[in-house]
């Protein structure tokens, strides 16, 4: 597991140079985003998988799972074009955490995420146990 790389958010892309090592230009590659982004002020890890994949998903992709420590999230957000079945799934099943739902500007290119639910006050203990 590597450590939290923060991501660079510019107008333009930034260069890659491929004669670094292949792991520098696979990070900077998925680490560059659009200032369009910049409000997520989103933090990426990267885990490589040497050991094979730990199995399928719902729709038969392979997967690879990690471990994350549940205080390492400190909020849900689902994305404006998320089923109702999954958003039904999250609200389920993360109780320790605010959830927010995006939807879409009908006048700006932006969205807004409005909170959807609040998380148990009296928890102590963070978990999202979805399967």
């Amino acid at each position: 597991m590597t450590s939290p790389v923060d991501v660079t958010y510019s107008d333009t892309k930034q260069p890659i140079d491929f004669n670094d090592n292949g792991i520098d230009i696979f990070r900077k590659m998925l680490t560059q985003k659009s200032n369009d982004w910049a409000y997520e002020q989103e933090v990426r890890v990267f885990k490589s998988n040497l050991l094979g994949l730990n199995g399928n998903d719902a729709n038969g992709n392979r997967v690879s799972l990690i471990d994350i420590p549940p205080d390492a999230i400190t909020e849900i957000l689902i994305g404006a074009h998320a089923s109702s079945e999954f958003k039904q799934l999250i609200l389920d099943h993360c109780l320790d955490y605010d959830v927010y739902e995006a939807k879409l500007s009908n006048s700006n290119y932006k969205l807004a995420f409005s909170i959807i639910k609040k998380a148990h006050l009296s928890s102590t203990h963070k978990s999202c146990d979805v399967k």
